[in-house]
């Protein structure tokens, strides 16, 4: 009956490793990972601890029915089953050795896998790394973006300034009215055109002169 129970409670054991296979097949969530993990490595290590104790219980059985048979005078036929049985305990406590190492061996592949945290855990670094770099790359190109903007709104005030027609005079020319950059602020350039601009509104002002005489004739260049 002993042996009938211990079998059957092998085969339930049996049943039990490989559900947890196929549970390990299909891995839960990284939220509840590790307490499942741990988890199954204590039932496995509870059921591991039974099997030894059923396997010593078994044991002490096999040696206190060797001794009756040794105390007691009983005839061939009774005395052949008893070996046979004796023989067959032998046989069925080597197969439980073979299984509860075979338990064990399992249970030191299970913990030495990879565990479900640890995998998270580099792949959200790896997520990391990924962020950082590409705002890097969008950092380096909204900069670029900025100093290409910047050249081009130089060129153009450049060009709108050299594109006005001075007034005649030997003193002014195109270069009167490029503007020049000061840069007061970091960002924030402002343009002056110096004497140049002050010299060419004076001589304009002079040059319309106006007279109003009589019947309020004009005077003076147009």
């Amino acid at each position: 009956a002993d042996v009938q129970q211990l079998n059957d409670q092998l085969k339930l054991q049996q049943v039990e490793l490989r559900q947890q296979q196929r549970e390990r097949q299909q891995p839960p969530s990284p939220t509840k990972a590790d307490a499942a993990l741990e988890q199954r490595a204590q039932a496995a290590e509870a059921r591991a601890q039974e099997a030894e104790q059923r396997e010593r219980g078994l044991a002490a059985q096999l040696q206190e029915l060797r001794e009756q048979l040794q105390k007691q005078q009983q005839a061939p036929e009774v005395k052949a089953q008893a070996e046979v049985r004796a023989a067959q305990a032998e046989l069925r406590e080597a197969e439980l050795r073979a299984q509860l190492q075979e338990l064990r061996a399992q249970l030191q592949r299970q913990q030495q896998a990879p565990q479900p945290k640890a995998q998270f855990e580099e792949l959200r670094e790896q997520m990391q790394r990924q962020h950082a770099q590409e705002a890097e790359r969008r950092d380096a190109e909204m900069k670029a973006q900025i100093q290409e903007l910047w050249e081009q709104m130089q060129k153009q005030q450049t060009s709108a300034v050299q594109a006005v027609v001075p007034p005649s005079g030997p003193e002014l020319g195109p270069r009167a009215l490029i503007p020049t950059l000061n840069f007061r602020d970091k960002d924030e350039p402002h343009m002056s055109c110096g004497s140049s601009l002050a010299t060419m509104t004076a001589r304009a002002a002079s040059g319309r002169s106006t007279s109003v005489a009589g019947g309020g004739s004009k005077r003076g260049p147009r």
